[in-house]
């Protein structure tokens, strides 16, 4: 696919800070932001990629992936210091829309999904997240994914932050929230292959995140955003991860 560099370029001027560049000039990895720049490392990266064997096209820089989820650039870089240049991949929302995880907690229970993944070919227990719409508000989004993974409705809705799943593809933060339940229903999300809703008092959620049972890092992150935010005790996650009094010291 060829990368699309007309809309690159009216993303420059649309989301400026999705370009923004550290301003010593010494540090970090500068975008390439002019014609010039670009078409110089674009010729340099093609070159070196057909001596490896490889795609000239793959050094082109622009949006290279586009569909209703995700979009992927290509950057002509800089890095710093000494100036080599390169191209670099990420992933971004198409509105820049920050997703959402929310950790729910009905009667004392965190309320957590089972759902097959389809990048791991796996199940994965995870707290119920998803994307946020440019139309709602975090806490509106929060809601939405909240009713449809679990059918569940919250009486209070508590904001902890941002958290970034992975720094080194995207930018895009996702916010956090916990949640007061008062029910569970009925889910109505179809595409996510939700198989059903687990309930877990705290010792048994901490000892599944020792035991490897639970990975997501959307999860992992909402865990210790309630415990820094005074949702959840940090004394009954030591418990339940079953740690020596040794290794409780060390927290």
């Amino acid at each position: 696919m060829n990368a699309d560099k007309n809309r690159y370029r009216r993303m420059m001027e649309q989301m400026p800070e999705a370009f923004r560049n550290p301003s010593d000039l010494a540090a970090g990895i500068h975008i390439a932001t002019t014609d010039e720049e670009i078409n110089r490392i674009e010729a340099f990266m093609a070159d070196k990629l057909e001596q490896q064997g490889l795609p000239r096209e793959w050094a082109e820089v622009g949006i290279v992936y586009e569909d209703q989820y995700t979009m992927i650039l290509r950057d002509a870089v800089t890095f710093q210091p000494g100036s080599i240049p390169g191209t670099y991949t990420r992933h971004m929302e198409p509105a820049g829309v920050p997703g959402v995880v929310v950790l729910p907690v009905l009667d004392g229970k965190v309320c957590m999904v089972r759902l097959f993944r389809h990048s791991q070919r796996d199940y994965s227990l995870e707290l119920p997240r998803g994307y946020g719409r440019s139309d709602e508000t975090p806490a509106e989004s929060a809601a939405r994914e909240l009713r449809e993974e679990t059918g569940g409705t919250a009486h209070a809705m508590h904001f902890m932050g941002y958290a970034s799943p992975d720094t080194g593809i995207t930018g895009t933060p996702v916010a956090v929230f916990y949640a007061d339940l008062e029910s569970l229903g009925d889910i109505t999300e179809e595409q996510e292959a939700i198989e059903g809703v687990v309930l877990l008092d705290i010792k048994e959620f901490a000892g599944m995140i020792k035991s490897g049972a639970i990975q997501d890092s959307f999860t992992l992150a909402a865990a210790m955003k309630a415990v820094v935010y005074g949702h959840i005790s940090l004394e009954e996650l030591r418990e339940g991860a079953g740690l020596a009094p040794e290794a409780q010291a060390m927290i």
